[in-house]
């Protein structure tokens, strides 16, 4: 998670298996990818939120995993750097604005 980040990271992009409480994510899209020294606070988001929006479509997907992945996602930082809730929250914003612009882009 560390210092990549994906133009266009959706649900399509990575394999996720899922043994007894762990999982495990496979990026398997690797055109778009960009290794970053430092990755911003704000690019995680974006890259979380387009990912979030995609799997959103699905409806069979609950808001439970979403947030298991976000838990996961902040476990692979040093503890205390990402607040897993606030990033939660950040997502949720991004994923109602993303999906907002779409609206108006397919009303115009």
């Amino acid at each position: 998670a560390g210092g990549v980040s994906h133009r266009d990271l959706r649900g399509s992009s990575l394999l996720i298996v899922e043994h007894g409480r762990a999982v495990r994510a496979w990026l398997i899209d690797m055109e778009g990818v960009e290794f970053h020294k430092h990755l911003s606070t704000r690019r995680r988001e974006t890259d979380l939120a387009r990912l979030a929006a995609d799997i959103e479509a699905h409806r069979w997907v609950p808001p439970s995993i979403h947030y298991r992945f976000v838990l996961a996602y902040a476990r692979q930082f040093p503890q205390g750097s990402i607040d897993p809730r606030q990033l939660w929250r950040d997502v949720a914003w991004q994923v109602r604005r993303e999906r907002r612009e779409r609206e108006k882009r397919a009303a115009a």
